[in-house]
């Protein structure tokens, strides 16, 4: 009983977490504790990211037998909990099992049972280790076996009508590794549009490891998919601040394209959490990232301090302006031109928020703003072509300067030609 009331305060994790750290009494300690807790017929553990009732009944009926074996001892009652499908009762099965065929949320249910006795397993043999002791047999160390998270995504990406929001309570507990996996079988918007900021931890973690694909790939969706979510959730802000190692990484060691993800990704970090900007100058990334958003060869010839000066006006906060010189109005439309879209549509920001003063006005048009904002506005994507719109307005008129994009856009549709082709 203590056992089960132990697990269910999800002391497996801290309890793992402290076997890497700097003191060994607290090692020693925590390895004897996961041993106890950790016999291989015992109750499975609920180290997992957020329970839900309908999961947690399914679980105590679930006991894991040796090696990757599992008992599904599934009972008429569990049918009646809320969100279940109606699951038939087996015996031990193994990730072969043709069970999910009849039912397409017992993958979902089938996966979340294996994340729980991989944990158990996980943190047995680490505890093993630590004390010296060799693995017991039959145990196998699931870093690194084969897992597929295939039945999952084809699961999301199915049509079937009621199954995915059925099986939203098992999703939402399994373990992040198989969020990760089923988000990059292709079920990124599933999984966002089902969980929410459950999906989180999962893409964060995603784009912590950004830099092991040199070219990027995917981190645009990641990226785009933590703004949609924090619009929704404030909490999603803090979380991703995990992702900005990973792609300080592939910024540095990324070829042109994943450079080109990274510092788009980075930027729209910094502006989603304030407090990205203190690993971005750990890391001393600014020059680079003025760069790569799309000066070029432009920033060369600039001093560092000028970078700085443009990074700082491309991170504004929204609603606030700061006096632009004539050199930094020169490099905010050098973006216009030869910036990412990712640069264009933050230069254009700046225009729009800057443009409430008269004598910022005065410096970008003087540095001939207006041709490449109109441009934008006929021929960028849909965030360029808002920001760009805004930026019109802000340079045509002040009442108009602190629009919101959205708004400036909508208004540009019937002033812009007015405004500037009249």
């Amino acid at each position: 009983a203590n056992k089960l009331s132990i697990m269910r305060a999800r002391a497996v994790e801290p309890l793992v977490a402290s076997l890497s750290g700097p003191h060994d009494g607290v090692r020693l300690q925590a390895a004897a504790a996961l041993k106890s807790l950790c016999l291989y017929r015992s109750a499975v553990p609920r180290a997992v990211e957020r329970g839900s009732i309908e999961v947690e009944e399914l679980v105590l009926k679930i006991t894991p037998t040796s090696g990757k074996q599992l008992a599904l001892a599934v009972t008429a009652e569990a049918n009646s909990a809320p969100g279940l499908l109606s699951l038939p009762s087996v015996g031990p099965t193994d990730r072969s099992s043709r069970a999910t065929e009849s039912n397409p949320l017992a993958c979902v249910l089938e996966q979340l049972m294996y994340d729980l006795f991989d944990m158990a397993t996980a943190a047995a043999v680490a505890s093993a280790r630590e004390l010296g002791e060799s693995i017991p047999a039959g145990v196998a160390d699931p870093v690194g076996k084969d897992r597929s998270a295939r039945p999952l995504v084809d699961l999301l990406l199915s049509d079937v009508h009621g199954v995915k929001q059925d099986a939203v309570g098992g999703l939402m507990c399994l373990a992040v590794n198989t969020k990760m996996a089923v988000i990059e079988g292709g079920a990124l918007q599933e999984m966002v549009d089902l969980l929410g900021s459950g999906a989180a931890k999962a893409i964060v973690q995603l784009l912590a490891g950004a830099g092991r694909k040199p070219d990027g790939a995917g981190v645009q969706d990641l990226v785009q998919a933590l703004r949609s979510l924090s619009a929704m959730d404030a909490r999603v802000a803090a979380v991703a601040v995990g992702a900005v190692p990973g792609l300080v990484e592939l910024l540095q060691s990324g070829n042109g394209a994943g450079k080109e993800q990274a510092a788009g990704a980075l930027y729209y970090l910094r502006m989603l959490n304030p407090n990205v900007e203190a690993l971005i100058q750990q890391a001393r990334i600014v020059e680079q990232l003025v760069e790569v958003l799309g000066m070029g060869i432009a920033a060369g010839k600039e001093s560092p301090a000028m970078l700085c000066m443009i990074w700082a006006l491309l991170t504004l906060a929204e609603g606030r302006f700061e006096v632009v010189s004539e050199a930094a109005a020169a490099n905010l439309v050098q973006l216009l031109y030869t910036g990412t879209d990712v640069g264009k549509e933050a230069s254009a920001r700046v225009m729009r928020l800057c443009g409430a003063d008269e004598g910022n006005r005065a410096a970008m048009m003087r540095a001939r703003a207006v041709e490449p904002l109109v441009e934008l506005v006929q021929q960028g994507c849909r965030e360029v072509r808002d920001e760009a719109a805004g930026a019109l307005l802000a340079l045509s008129s002040q009442s108009k300067a602190q629009q919101t994009p959205q708004a400036a856009a909508v208004e540009a549709a019937g002033t812009v030609g007015a405004s500037w082709f009249g």
